[in-house]
């Protein structure tokens, strides 16, 4: 009898350290900081290469580079996310420096693909557009839609990288879609007077701090 209570104890403590683990992986993936949230980060990266349908190419040129800004505000999400590409102006450029800069945009961490621990971050404008800036022609412009960059490295405390990656020759994001979602998230612009928006490809990398670890 004693022998019976034993097994079944253990059996116990089995199923709830399993349910536990499920939990914990279920939780992922996630930012770590030991609860101390919000956390401010910054960060700086490569010229961003922009190609629109039909072929066309841009790449903004001089300056220091992509930069970013904004607040790790949970486990999952992120805000007040600012991005800026110098010297711009080739394409579009939303400030008298000849910048392109999004407005605040806000995010949450998912997979991309969970059993390869591959984990994106998926950005979209607090209310639409994400951007409004001038074109090299003159016209006005607006940027709209929703975008997913690639976090890496996962599971080390470091600098992360956000990757926004474009499928070469197709206008579009290589990554469009979250692990178990049917929605396509796309980049889209339109001219003021030339309806109707189309979908633009995007690439560029942008190394962030403080050192933080994402855990998948």
């Amino acid at each position: 009898m004693i022998r019976t209570k034993s097994l079944a104890t253990l059996a116990a403590v089995a199923l709830l350290a399993a349910l536990g683990a499920a939990s914990a992986s279920a939780a992922l993936p996630e930012f770590t900081a030991g609860g101390k949230f919000p956390i401010t980060l910054s960060g700086s990266g490569t010229q961003p290469f922009i190609e629109e349908l039909g072929g066309a190419e841009y790449q903004c040129e001089g300056g220091t580079g992509s930069t970013i800004t904004g607040t790790i505000s949970g486990p999952k999400e992120v805000s007040n996310i600012l991005i800026k590409f110098p010297r711009c102006a080739s394409w579009c450029r939303t400030v008298a420096t000849e910048a392109f800069e999004t407005k605040a945009l806000t995010g949450t961490l998912a997979y991309i693909n969970k059993s390869q621990k591959t984990v994106g971050l998926l950005l979209h404008g607090v209310s639409e557009p994400l951007a409004k800036c001038t074109f090299w022609s003159g016209a006005s412009t607006v940027i709209g839609g929703s975008i997913i960059g690639q976090v890496s490295p996962v599971n080390n405390k470091t600098s992360l990288v956000l990757s926004f990656i474009r499928e070469p020759k197709q206008a579009r994001q290589k990554v469009q879609s979250l692990e178990g979602e049917s929605l396509l998230h796309d980049l889209t612009i339109e001219h003021l007077f030339e309806p109707p928006a189309r979908t633009f490809g995007l690439g560029v990398s942008i190394t962030f701090g403080p050192e933080i670890e994402v855990r998948a």
